[in-house]
């Protein structure tokens, strides 16, 4: 019982976009901005476009581009609404598309004028800069693509040299070898968000210094963007990265939840032990009076196993009809909503006779 709650915590976690920590903009001349993004129209992607832009509005960017999977069109159509004014300007929605070719690339400022499919490396690339737009090759750094020299010689604007989808780290040696060869080669650095609707929060942003951006109409300000990303000006933009934890080096992993927990509480100031101090009270009263006047801890255990297995069907339930919605596009929400709905569905059971043998079930005494 205790195992199915805590996976419903976990999927709670996983998939539900609760509040998180985020960023406030102070500053007149700078932009935040994203280069790569996920929607329901990815194969990978588990949002909608609608949530994707109310996502980056909730964390802080002025601008972000959608790079979809093999796929900009759908793209094109809700930046189309958006230039056409039927929802708010800000945060600005471009037009990209990530081409899984040799290597992941997010090919940025697309118009709908040309296809990608069936096409090499070199004459995507060479296509997307005819149409003024730019080409960032995307988490390098996993080791599934060629050398980097080969992605230079093909005439990329830069490398993603952070990405939130690899768990915002990897072996430093390779980020300095990285970050040398791009600086040597004048390649832009650039941080991937890499948002496909659940997992991390927002930990990555891209600091554009663009003077007056926010006077200018959205032609302008996606020009101004692709204009530093063309011309690979690394001393306009900045990578900034929130942290949540030290570096994990893949080591003790059976006592890492305690290291977490004694990290945390490290980091506790006055108030914040003043809270714990509260709610220590609060448990020792409930604790004292529980027999009186709660649920016996049996049969409260039950009904919670009930509560979490309802959430896992009727999230599986929601996949599925939005898996029905973009049939075609998005994989994700038939394997998410099958899980879910198997695990949820035999952990109800579970449930229900638990809660039959602990509630109904009358035992008779021997004595």
């Amino acid at each position: 019982m205790l195992i199915g709650i805590c996976f419903s915590v976990f999927v709670v976690i996983l998939f539900i976009r609760l509040p998180n920590n985020t960023i406030v903009n102070n500053t007149p001349d700078e932009i935040l901005v994203t280069s790569h993004a996920h929607t329901e129209f990815s194969h990978d992607g588990l949002i909608s476009q609608e949530k994707m832009w109310a996502w980056h509005k909730r964390n802080g960017f002025d601008a972000f581009f959608i790079t979809d999977h093999a796929n900009h069109k759908k793209t094109l159509e809700f930046v189309t609404q958006q230039r056409n004014k039927q929802f708010p300007i800000k945060p600005l929605i471009m037009v990209g598309q990530e081409h899984s070719g040799s290597n992941h690339m997010s090919l940025l400022g697309l118009n709908g004028k040309f296809e990608t499919k069936d096409k090499s490396d070199s004459l995507i690339v060479k296509l997307v800069h005819e149409h003024g737009g730019a080409v960032i090759v995307n988490h390098w750094f996993d080791g599934k693509g060629k050398d980097k020299e080969f992605y230079r010689d093909l005439g990329v604007d830069g490398f993603e040299i952070e990405n939130v989808g690899k768990e915002l780290y990897y072996d430093r040696a390779i980020f300095k070898d990285l970050k040398r060869f791009c600086e040597d080669n004048k390649l832009l650095m650039i941080g991937g968000l890499d948002f496909h609707g659940y997992g991390r929060a927002c930990g990555i942003w891209n600091v554009f210094q663009i003077p007056n951006w926010h006077e200018m109409d959205p032609h302008k300000k996606e020009k101004s963007i692709l204009e530093i990303i063309r011309n690979r000006d690394q001393s306009k933009v900045k990578v900034i990265m929130y942290q949540d934890r030290p570096f994990y080096s893949g080591e003790n992993l059976l006592f890492q939840p305690f290291i977490t927990l004694v990290n945390y509480f490290r980091t506790l100031n006055v108030w914040q032990v003043l809270s714990w101090a509260l709610w220590l009270v609060l448990f020792q009263l409930l604790w004292n009076y529980r027999r009186e006047h709660f649920i016996p801890m049996h049969k409260r255990m039950a009904l919670t196993g009930m509560l979490s297995a309802l959430f896992l069907v009727v999230l599986g339930l929601y996949y599925m009809v939005r898996g029905n919605a973009v049939k075609g596009y998005s994989k994700v929400f038939a394997e998410y909503s099958s899980l879910l709905l198997t695990i949820g569905s035999v952990f109800m059971v579970y449930s229900l006779v638990a809660i039959y043998f602990r509630f109904f079930r009358k035992v008779k005494n021997l004595n």
